[in-house]
C-alpha cells in the first residue's frame, strides 16, 4: 500500500506561522485505508472540537471508542479523511509538517526508543538542549533516579526499541523526550499507564506546574489524571457524546443515559473514583 507523502513538494506552505497551542477540528472524519476498493469503517465521525490555547482537556471513552485515533488526528499523525484540522485558525494542511511537529508534543501508549545512550534518547529532538533542561525533565519524569542507579549514568546504553528497560522505564524516557521540546500543544495517550502509584503522583504534581502555559490534552482511564484538566470530552463510537467543564461532565456521566455509553469502561470508572 502506498503511503501518503508527509511533505508535498507542490504545496507552498506558510513560512513559520506562530503556534500558540489553539486547535480546532471541524467536521472531522477518519478511516483507515481499505484494500480492493472496499468501503472502510469510519473511526471518527463529524468531530467538532475547539480547544483554546492554554486549555487543559481530558478525553474519556470505552475501549475502541476512537479516543486514541482522535488524539493522533490532533497531532496530525493521521490526516482527516473529511473535515479540517486547524492550528491557531490556520488549516494544518497549509503548515509545513516540520513546523507543526516542532510545536506539538505527542506521547503514545507504545514508547519507541532506539539503540543508544539514555541521554541520546531523551535529547534526540533537541540535541542543543542545556544540561539544565535535561535535568529538569529528568526530575519531572523520575529519570534522574534511573540514571543515578546505573553505573554509566546518562551514558547507560539502551537497546533497540528500548530493550533492557521495563515498560514503565520506556514510558518515562518517551515522556522526557517530549517534555524537553517544551511544546505549545501537549498530547498524551495514557501517559502513566505503566507507572506505579508513587511515581504517578510525583509526575502529576510536577507536570501541573511545568505545563501552566501549555495546551494539554490527555487520553486516560485513570481518575488521578483528571485533576490536571478543567474540561472533559467523552467519545463513543467515533463521536463526541459529551463535552464541557469537568464537574458538569462527571455529574452527567452519573446519569443512566450517559453512563450506558461508557459502562464498564474508562469513563465509568473515572466517575466512580472521583465521586
Amino acid at each position: 500500500m502506498k503511503k501518503p507523502v508527509e511533505r508535498d513538494p507542490e504545496v507552498d506552505y506558510l513560512d513559520g506561522p506562530v503556534v500558540t497551542g489553539a486547535i480546532e477540528l471541524k467536521g472531522v472524519g477518519f478511516h483507515y485505508p481499505s484494500p480492493n476498493g472496499m468501503k472502510p469503517p469510519e473511526f471518527l465521525k463529524n468531530i467538532n472540537i475547539k480547544i483554546e490555547a492554554g486549555e487543559r482537556v481530558g478525553i474519556l471513552g470505552r475501549v475502541g471508542s476512537g479516543k486514541s485515533s482522535l488524539l493522533r488526528v490532533m497531532a496530525n499523525l493521521y490526516r482527516p479523511t473529511s473535515g479540517q484540522l486547524f492550528s491557531d485558525g490556520i488549516d494544518v494542511s497549509q503548515i509545513d509538517p516540520s513546523d507543526f511537529r516542532a510545536s506539538v508534543g505527542y506521547v503514545a501508549q507504545d514508547s519507541r526508543l532506539f539503540y543508544g545512550s539514555l541521554r541520546q534518547n531523551v535529547m534526540i529532538g533537541r540535541p542543543d538542549a542545556s544540561i539544565h533542561e535535561l535535568l529538569r525533565v529528568a526530575k519531572l519524569t523520575g529519570l534522574d533516579a534511573m540514571a543515578a542507579s546505573n553505573p554509566s549514568g546518562w551514558n547507560m546504553q539502551i537497546g533497540e526499541n528500548g530493550d533492557g528497560l521495563s515498560g514503565g522505564q520506556r514510558q518515562l524516557v518517551a515522556l522526557a523526550r517530549t517534555l524537553i521540546m517544551r511544546p505549545k500543544l501537549l498530547l498524551m495517550d495514557e501517559p502513566t499507564s505503566a507507572m506505579d502509584t508513587q511515581t504517578e503522583a510525583a509526575f502529576i504534581r510536577d507536570l501541573a506546574s511545568t505545563t501552566q502555559d501549555t495546551t494539554f490534552v490527555v487520553v486516560t482511564h485513570r481518575p488521578s489524571l483528571l485533576q490536571l484538566v478543567d474540561r472533559i470530552i467523552v467519545v463513543d463510537g467515533g463521536r463526541v457524546v459529551t463535552d464541557g467543564p469537568k464537574e458538569d461532565v462527571l455529574a452527567a456521566l452519573r446519569t443512566p443515559a450517559v453512563t450506558h455509553a461508557t459502562s464498564g469502561h474508562e469513563a465509568a470508572s473515572a466517575t466512580k473514583e472521583t465521586a
